[in-house]
């Protein structure tokens, strides 16, 4: 197992999605990327399943959301942090496009923007 958990790749993904901020009376003036980051996050964890088979050697599991800072102001951005661990350097290609496209797709859904940074070590 020790020589399994040398041959392991980590990756670290930060998505930070832009909205548009306001007073949390009038929410429907905000594209609240809270609520986004909520979409993001479970559409990502929904498309893993029908993308690796469960026996796949590789983890992906959101570690932090970040957004606001006062509890009556929507804030204009959100940030979510994904760690994870493969071993097959061909699940970076894919992972990339799966968080990508995902977090994209759903962030123009709600007429905000998404901008995925990721990082292999």
């Amino acid at each position: 197992n020790e020589i399994a958990n040398q041959n392991k790749s980590e990756f670290h993904v930060e998505i930070v999605i832009k909205g548009k901020g306001g007073h949390s009376s009038t929410p429907h003036k905000t594209h609240n990327p809270i609520i986004i980051g909520f979409e993001i996050i479970n559409a990502i964890n929904a498309m893993l399943a029908y993308q690796f088979d469960s026996f796949d050697d590789f983890t992906l599991v959101p570690t932090a959301f970040e957004a606001g800072t006062k509890e009556n102001i929507i804030p204009e951005e959100a940030k979510v942090t994904y760690q994870g661990t493969f071993v097959n350097f061909s699940y970076s290609k894919i992972l990339y496009e799966l968080i990508s496209k995902t977090s994209q797709s759903i962030s123009t859904l709600y007429d905000a923007t998404a901008e995925v940074v990721f990082e292999n070590s």
